[in-house]
Formats: C-alpha cells, sequence, structure tokens
C-alpha cells in the first residue's frame, strides 16, 4: 500500500486544523466579499507550486486576469496593491 502525505499550505494554522491538502481533494474557499480570498488563494498556490514543485491553477469568475496578474506582481514585489 501507497503512502500519501499532505501537502503542506505554508500557513501552519490552516494545516493544523485541516491536516494539509491531500491528491484528489476539491477544497472550497468561500467568504464576504472584500475579505482577501484572491490574495490568500494566489499566496496558497504560490506556497505549494514553490514549496513542492506541483502545478497549481486558479479559476476566478469575479475577476479579470489583468487583476489576478496585478495581485501577483504586487506579491511577488511587496509593492502595496490598490484596487
Amino acid at each position: 500500500m501507497q503512502n500519501i502525505y499532505p501537502i503542506q499550505t505554508g500557513f501552519e494554522k490552516l494545516d493544523e486544523i485541516t491536516g494539509g491538502f491531500f491528491p484528489g481533494e476539491l477544497t472550497i474557499i468561500g467568504s464576504r466579499p472584500a475579505i482577501g480570498k484572491s490574495f490568500f488563494l494566489l499566496n496558497l498556490i504560490k506556497n505549494i507550486t514553490c514549496g513542492y514543485g506541483i502545478p497549481g491553477l486558479l479559476f476566478s469568475v469575479e475577476m479579470p486576469v489583468e487583476m489576478i496578474y496585478n495581485r501577483m506582481i504586487s506579491m511577488y514585489s511587496r509593492i502595496t496593491h490598490l484596487t
């Protein structure tokens, strides 16, 4: 039998609560508008893709690709992003 290890998110409290992410799981993140879901998800994807080399994909029905790019540039450059 093959051991399946969780993928750590880089957020200690989240990993403590969920036990990390496992292959084949569907995880849905939701909350009120303007709480920071998209920025959180971009950080989550960055942590997993850079830390584990696992490909990541983000679908957004409420944010155009240009806004996602701007947030990613802001995140990597550490320059404040204003909407």
